[in-house]
């Protein structure tokens, strides 16, 4: 008999699930018109953010997956320190070209070497003037 009951039960929570994410996304949009048009609006009623993420959670009556999303321990990761800035842009530079020169069959198959009569250096000085612009 409990096997008859449980696609009525799921049909019903996922029923629940799908009721819950259209509230969300009505009161988000009137949120939106109102901003639109005052360039303010009001705080949610029903939603509340859980601190230091993206994640939004129901004030009321919370499901148990978000009762226990909202307990979770949050770590906000800090900055890259600003003198290691240069160095990581350079490196993202240098994978792009690769990855264009990849995608042009400029390089071998064995993915290190570059075929004949392509200077990667000059590449990489031709990419960051395109991307100075």
């Amino acid at each position: 008999m409990v096997y008859l009951y449980l696609p009525i039960v799921k049909q019903f929570i996922s029923f629940k699930f799908k009721w819950a994410a259209a509230d969300a996304k009505k009161e988000h949009e009137q949120q939106v018109i109102e901003f639109r048009a005052t360039g303010n609006y009001q705080p949610s009623k029903h939603f509340v953010r859980v601190e230091n993420t993206s994640v939004w959670i129901r004030k009321d009556c919370p499901n148990p997956l978000e009762k226990e999303i909202s307990s979770y321990e949050t770590i906000l990761f800090p900055l890259r320190p600003p003198e290691f800035d240069k160095a990581y842009e350079e490196k993202e530079l240098r994978g792009i070209t690769k990855r264009k020169l990849k995608l042009k069959g400029l390089l071998k198959k064995d993915g290190k070497t570059y075929k004949e009569g392509v200077d990667f250096e000059a590449e990489v000085e031709i990419e960051k003037k395109r991307r100075l612009k």
